[in-house]
């Protein structure tokens, strides 16, 4: 009886073990960008990835790619990554150079910023603000305690300092310092996490609240899960009235593509779907015939036709009910027309 007891524990172990998955989604990107897939997207995300593990020769790759390829947008943050990390491998030459493209984007983001501002920041305004914020795990939610906080002026010099604390809150006030904080940026850095720089513009004097998440460097997912929500994959789009696998939708499926390589023991459930606009019979058949494009697709990549299923819904499971198309935005018709990838 006792050795039936511990088999049954050692089975809810084993089935327990088999339902999570880790792994570093960083590495899909790499694996993504030896396929050929280089979008920004992919340069960024590696970029940012190996900048948060102070790998700074890898994280300079990656970032002089993301600054120099035609068609990319860089941010200013990417730029300030990318001479802090020139600066690290002592290439200080080209970190000045790439600290001046930041002073440049950054003036013009904060300029056009202001101009739209409901209430643009008063220079003249002597009256304190104060900063309050929550530091949370993006992928669950939880609490993060001990987040380093910098808050910067928009030349990246240091404002103000602290940490989150034990409920994972953390504030700041110009009442710490001798100047007032219009304008610039904040920097949270927690060990395990990507970090996350964010552009701040204080419109009125007071409180202002922000939410930080930080995207852990090793993720989980367990069965039931999207991948879709996981790889953040909008839709999968077709031309009008075609099947084939757009450059830009493979691009998407090369993330389902090289997580199913990297967990062989993985399987997966496609669902289609579509919004309610159109003829029911016909969104149902369109989804049928996408749902086994994507299948096809990646069994033509190599992946077992045991390990997929792809199955088209049409309209029939909205997130959003729009039985009458006029009570939905277009935000909502494009959240119902969808591409699951369910872990099974």
């Amino acid at each position: 009886m006792r050795i039936r007891f511990f088999i049954i524990l050692l089975i809810c172990y084993l089935s327990g073990a088999e339902a999570q998955i880790r792994f570093t989604p960083a590495l899909v990107y790499q694996n993504i960008a030896e396929k050929g897939y280089t979008t920004q997207e992919v340069v960024t995300r590696l970029a940012n990835y190996y900048y948060a593990l102070h790998l700074y020769s890898q994280a300079q790759t990656w970032y002089e790619k993301l600054v120099t390829t035609v068609g990319y947008m860089p941010t200013a943050i990417d730029y300030y990554h990318y001479a802090h990390t020139l600066k690290e491998l002592g290439k200080n030459k080209e970190a000045q150079k790439q600290m001046e493209r930041f002073t440049s984007v950054s003036r013009l983001f904060f300029t056009d910023f202001i101009k739209t501002a409901v209430a643009p920041p008063n220079p003249n305004n002597r009256d304190y603000k104060e900063l309050i914020g929550l530091v949370l795990d993006g992928e669950n939610g939880k609490e993060i305690e001990g987040a380093a906080i910098t808050l910067f002026d928009a030349q990246m010099n240091v404002f103000l300092t602290t940490k989150s604390d034990s409920n994972s809150f953390f504030v700041l006030s110009d009442k710490q310092s001798q100047a007032l904080f219009e304008y610039g940026y904040l920097e949270v850095v927690k060990p395990e996490y990507e970090v996350s720089t964010t552009p701040l513009v204080f419109q009125k004097t007071g409180e202002m609240q922000q939410i930080i998440q930080l995207d852990p460097l090793v993720q989980e997912v367990n069965t039931g899960d999207n991948l879709a929500i996981t790889f953040e994959i909008e839709n999968i789009h077709f031309d009008y009235g075609r099947l084939n696998i757009r450059y830009d939708a493979s691009v998407q499926l090369a993330k389902i593509l090289v997580f199913l390589e990297m967990n062989p023991m993985v399987s997966l459930d496609i669902k289609v779907h579509t919004d309610s606009r159109g003829d029911e019979d016909y969104n149902m058949k369109l989804s049928e015939s996408q749902a086994q494009s994507i299948w096809q697709w990646l069994v033509d990549k190599g992946i077992q036709t045991k390990r997929i299923t792809a199955k088209g819904y049409g309209e029939t499971q909205p997130v959003y009910d729009c039985e009458n198309d006029s009570s939905c935005t277009e935000e909502q018709h494009q959240a119902n027309k969808r591409v699951e990838f369910i872990i099974k």
